[in-house]
């Protein structure tokens, strides 16, 4: 198979990309839904305006708001993936690199939520493992594309990427998605027993600590010894997800009133005073 799909079969690798947003917004549609957690105190505000104006309209019906806020989340938390990845890989001098995505897409969440007026901790908890389920599908994409590839060896599988001519290769990119359907698992399992906020932190640094080891398999050059780059980028990415942790667990209670504020509560009681203006 991977005589076929590791040549220039690129359909086939944005197929597998185009699947892994599917998996994302499919999962948070089926996890939102279920769990009704989703429905923002800026949708709230919006339905309950339309509701005065028109009752049976659509903006004024919570369905309508809560498939809007998924495929906001959704495109948030996924389609950046591709600039993200290149702008930060062409700073670390690696190429496309996941990383980029791991560091910057809370922050990009968490603007979005602060935004719409929601919980992020309760959201981030039901999101988190749509990530390790899309990177499989990113990982199957690297391996029909060829790149990121392995180390070279007799009893690999034959990549024709190369345009010197076909290598026998470990198969890096199945076992990297092996891994990220194992985490997946993980996250899903113990979504229940996780304190509030606590998922994606600890999905960055599961990813991080799996990377350390699976990069030994693959066919990068090494920097300091036997050490590669993204050895360096492991390090940190754990680091990272041990303060995003810590922060969680010690200010949590006090960094969501900040987001999930009553946005309602704020017009009505300016509509007060604008009223009592008028009277006078």
């Amino acid at each position: 198979m991977y005589d076929k799909l590791g040549s220039t079969d690129i359909l086939m690798y944005d197929l597998m990309v185009t699947c892994g947003f599917l998996s994302v917004l499919v999962y948070n549609f089926i996890m939102f839904r279920y769990k009704k957690k989703l429905l923002s105190n800026r949708s709230l505000f919006f339905i309950k305006i339309s509701s005065k104006q028109n009752k049976n309209s659509l903006i004024s019906k919570p369905g309508f708001w809560t498939v809007i806020e998924i495929l906001l989340i959704s495109i948030v938390q996924h389609l950046p993936i591709s600039l993200l990845n290149s702008k930060f890989g062409l700073l670390m001098k690696t190429g496309s690199n996941y990383f980029g995505l791991l560091f910057f897409i809370p922050l990009f969440l968490f603007i979005l939520f602060y935004i719409i007026a929601i919980n992020p901790f309760k959201q981030t908890d039901l999101i988190a493992p749509a990530c390790p389920l899309a990177l499989i599908f990113i990982k199957l994409a690297c391996f029909c594309n060829g790149c990121c590839q392995g180390f070279e060896c007799e009893w690999g599988l034959t990549n024709y990427y190369y345009s010197s001519g076909p290598k026998k290769e470990f198969p890096t990119q199945l076992l990297e998605a092996g891994l990220a359907l194992a985490i997946f698992i993980f996250l899903y399992l113990y979504r229940k027993k996780a304190k509030e906020g606590t998922l994606f932190p600890i999905y960055v640094i599961l990813y991080s600590g799996t990377r350390f080891f699976s990069e030994f398999t693959r066919n990068d050059p090494n920097v300091f010894g036997i050490f590669k780059i993204y050895h360096i980028l492991c390090i940190i990415g754990v680091i990272v997800g041990v303060v995003e942790l810590m922060i969680v667990l010690k200010y949590s209670e006090r960094i969501i009133p900040y987001f999930d504020r009553p946005v309602y509560k704020w017009y009505k009681e300016k509509n007060i005073v604008h009223h009592h203006k008028r009277k006078k």
